[in-house]
Order: C-alpha cells, then structure tokens, then sequence
C-alpha cells in the first residue's frame, strides 16, 4: 500500500504513472491524494477502487475529473477550504462522492448526450449541481443525504434509490428535480427550528413518480400548476385538481410534526401565481399574497 499524490501534466490520464508521486499507476489499496487540483481523465477502472481525496487543509482548489468507458470515481472531499469539483461523464460511469466537516463542496457534473452516471451523493454545506444534456440519465440506487446543501438536478432520475434533504447549522436545505423521477425514488426533506424550511422545488409535476417524505419545518413546491384551484389529501395521496379533472398527485407522507413522534401537523395547499406550494398549519408558509386552495368538493 502506497500514497500516490496527483501531480499531472502530460495527458492528465489516471493511467500514466508520471503523473503519479511516487511514479507509479494506481493498486488496490493505494491512498490516492490530489491535494493542490487539478485536471485527471479516469478511463475505466484506472484507480482501481481505491479512493481518491480531493482539497488540502489550507487552500481552496479547483478539481477536474472526467469519466468515460465504464469509469467509477470514488471521491472524498476533505480540508477547511471551498473545493470546486466539475465531473464530465461521458459514457455509462460511477461516481460516490462525499465530503468531510467542515469542507464545504461545490460540485458541479456535466452529463453528455445519452450519458448515464450511477451515483451516491453525501455532502454537507456547498452545492451541488447536476446537468443533462438530451438522453442522459442520473441512476440513484443509494441513499442520498445532503445536510444544508443546494442541489440542482437536470437529467431524468431512474433507479431505486433516495434523496434525504435536511438542514445543517443554519444553512436550509433545497433541492429541485428540472425533469423526471421515476417512481422507485423516495425524497425526505426536513428543516431546522427557528430557522426555517427546507425545500423540494418539482418543476415537472406531471412527470415526477417519486413519493416524498415531508417531515419537520419542511414546504413542497409544485411548479406550473396554474390551473390549479382545489385538492385533496387521503391515505398519502394528494391530489390537485382543476374544476372536476385531476391535473397531478403526489404521493406524499406527512411526518411533520415538530419532533421525532409528534403527531404531524395539518397541511396547507395553497397557490401564488402559477405554483402550488405544500406547507405546515403554523410552521412553514407559503410566499406572501398566497391563495389557500380549498379541499375539492365532488358534484
């Protein structure tokens, strides 16, 4: 077992022991360092399931990674400086990614046209941001768990997996689907007392098949339902309705009460403009100069 620092240069590949200190390729066990950045072009199974830790304790750096052919990247940040981490998928590729207290990560990943990224996601703080070009698909078969962190998903999200949203000092949770979600995902998302809500933002309503968890100090928000004008909420189902016809459902549990155990509190359905918004009676509320939809009454 050796620890192999990145220092790059040439073809920046994974591969090339030259870009390796000591010189040598990456072997199973290896303690992969890439303290000071950089650009590394993992091909496949070039670390060899070793990890590979990014950041320093001292400087704030900036991290390339580009995946392709089958890669798989397992990547722990680490230090008290900001890492930016941009990750190019190119192919079918892996990548787990987690940071350490108190680093805090900006992550960035770029999918290309058709890509598909299996990956596990465990950061506090920072950002997270996932792009999809046309064709490309984010697979979450993990448990997700994002502490005070902003995330951004773009590509249709398939597998069986979840997302947990929560708070972490006084930094809220967000996160927000652009696309599809398939149905074998569950979203937790949670707030912190005094504080305020975290956040799930659902930008295409009809096509998110997910169910979600909404726990303490925690508000849903359903983007372009405008037509929206009653609902109803039994046996975890909420359903949005526009004069007769059902126009979206939600499979929703309510867990929020206060703490662990608490009865949950009553949901409140409202709308602003052209968005439905799911708040707490009491704890979380919706935007300002919101209208309360009324529960739907069948004729």
């Amino acid at each position: 077992m050796t620890d192999r620092t990145w220092i790059g240069g040439g073809n920046n590949d994974a591969s090339d022991p030259n870009d390796w200190s000591p010189t040598g390729v990456p072997l199973l066990g290896d303690g992969l360092l890439m303290p000071d950045g950089g650009t590394m072009n993992i091909i496949g199974n070039d670390l060899v399931g070793d990890r590979l830790q990014v950041g320093n304790p001292n400087n704030s750096v900036d991290v390339t990674l580009n995946l392709s052919h089958n890669a798989t990247a397992t990547v722990t940040q680490v230090g008290f400086s900001n890492v930016q981490t941009t990750v190019a998928v190119a192919g079918e590729d892996t990548l787990n990614y987690n940071s350490v207290f108190p680093s805090s990560p900006f992550v960035t990943v770029n999918l290309k046209p058709h890509a598909k990224l299996a990956a596990a996601f465990d950061l506090t703080f920072g950002r997270l941001d996932i792009s999809g070009a046309p064709g490309s698909q984010l697979i979450n078969d993990q448990g997700d768990v994002f502490h005070g962190t902003h995330v951004v998903i773009t590509p249709d999200v398939l597998g069986t997996g979840s997302f947990a949203a929560g708070g972490a000092q006084a930094q809220l949770g967000f996160i927000e689907f652009e696309r599809s979600v398939s149905s074998g995902q569950n979203i937790t998302v949670s707030g912190i007392m005094e504080r305020g809500p975290g956040t799930l933002q659902i930008d295409e309503p009809r096509k998110f098949h997910a169910s979600v968890t909404l726990q303490g100090l925690s508000q849903i928000d359903l983007v372009g339902l405008a037509k929206a004008d009653s609902y109803t909420y039994a046996k975890d189902m909420l359903s949005i309705y526009s004069h007769n016809r059902v126009i979206d459902t939600l499979r929703l549990a309510n867990q929020s009460g206060a703490f662990p155990g608490d009865p949950p509190h009553d949901l409140l359905i409202s709308k602003s403009g052209s968005n439905v918004w799911v708040t707490e009676q009491g704890l979380s509320s919706p935007p300002p100069g919101s209208i309360q939809l009324p529960l739907h009454m069948f004729v």
